[in-house]
């Protein structure tokens, strides 16, 4: 695997991890089709873990390029499903999953489903890190079907990973005591 790290201006630090390309080694037991992407987020763990788990939330930050949420359902409890709308370019593209683990503010693991992923579940885990008054996310999404779908998938986390960051800055100078 390749690790390319990149610096936008003005934003934290992002290491992509890219995927195997198909090719596994037999000393490791990986799926060949995942990527991992891990960003510090200048926010903390709760901030981000509350940002991943609240459907307005969601709808705020949840949706790569210029795009947007049309709708976001969350039932965030184990056994719980989600269902998220992203509308890019004009076109609609329905995500369902279910979650399989949840441990706030640290770590989420939901199954991933869409027509990106040729309708197959695949497994997003997301990691969350304590560094300071900043969070180090890692986001690792396994058992994607093709090197296709694994190039996609990269593109559209990194543009959400922006969004993400933009928000929880936002959010994390927002007091909660703060009325609507």
């Amino acid at each position: 695997m390749r690790s390319n790290a990149f610096w936008p201006s003005g934003v934290t630090t992002y290491n992509i991890v890219e995927h195997t390309g198909g090719q596994m080694d037999p000393t490791r037991r990986t799926d060949p089709h995942t990527l991992t992407i891990t960003r510090i987020l200048a926010a903390s763990r709760q901030v981000v873990f509350d940002a991943w788990t609240n459907a307005e939330s969601v709808r705020q930050w949840m949706c790569p390029e210029a795009g947007s949420v049309a709708l976001a359902e969350l039932d965030v409890r184990v056994g719980g499903t989600f269902r998220i709308d992203m509308l890019v370019h004009g076109a609609r593209t329905v995500h369902t999953g279910v979650y399989r683990e949840i441990r706030p503010p640290e770590k989420l693991v939901f199954t991933w489903k869409s027509q990106s992923t040729q309708q197959i579940a695949t497994l997003v885990t997301v990691e969350l890190r304590a560094r300071g008054d900043q969070t180090e996310l890692t986001l690792t999404q396994t058992r994607l079907p093709d090197d296709g779908a694994v190039q996609m998938h990269t593109r559209g986390w990194t543009q959400i990973m922006e969004h993400l960051a933009a928000f929880v800055q936002v959010s994390q100078r927002t007091p909660d005591t703060e009325a609507p």
